[in-house]
């Protein structure tokens, strides 16, 4: 049994209008929910044993501010260009890599994609997570390469809405 979390980049700024997309930063809704549901994930689950972004400094900041409140170290998030304007195949390429003594792992990206992988991984159509949400799987797979399409059962849907407020900051 393998778990997996795909963690949709919280919300992000359009105020730099001359950034190159990538490096468009969080905003601060972006910044108020990051920790917010980092908080809820460290109360709830066990904190993954690998970690993969999208090197897009949006994904890395939420993946990082989540990995804080987990006490995963942060300088172990591996970034992944694959993960950036990419589609489902690449998703799972990047999962069906990983190495199998990691029994979790937290996948930082974007959507459309996300979503799409999420529909992939359930076998059938979803709607579009929400910035900050973050899809909690677990998946019957002794090794990540045998990931496959249905593969994931979805335990929950974590949605920044939904938690209460805390002043917690960073």
């Amino acid at each position: 049994m393998k778990r997996l979390y795909l963690v949709r980049h919280a919300k992000s700024s359009w105020e730099f209008g001359t950034l190159p997309d990538a490096e468009r930063p969080l905003n601060e809704r972006g910044y108020r929910d990051a920790p917010r549901v980092g908080d809820y994930l460290a109360g709830k689950y066990g904190r993954p044993e690998a970690v993969v972004s999208s090197p897009a400094i949006r994904a890395y900041s939420t993946a990082f501010i989540i990995c804080r409140r987990w006490d995963f170290p942060v300088g172990a998030i591996m970034l992944e260009p694959g993960l950036y304007e990419t589609d489902t195949d690449a998703y799972a390429d990047v999962i069906r890599q990983q190495d199998d003594r990691a029994q979790s792992l937290l996948l930082a990206g974007h959507n459309f994609s996300i979503t799409h992988f999420l529909s992939f991984m359930l076998g059938k159509e979803v709607g579009e997570m929400p910035t900050c949400s973050v899809a909690v799987l677990d998946l019957e797979l002794s090794s990540w390469n045998e990931l496959k399409r249905g593969s994931g059962r979805l335990l929950e849907l974590v949605l920044p809405k939904a938690l209460p407020n805390s002043e917690t900051g960073l």
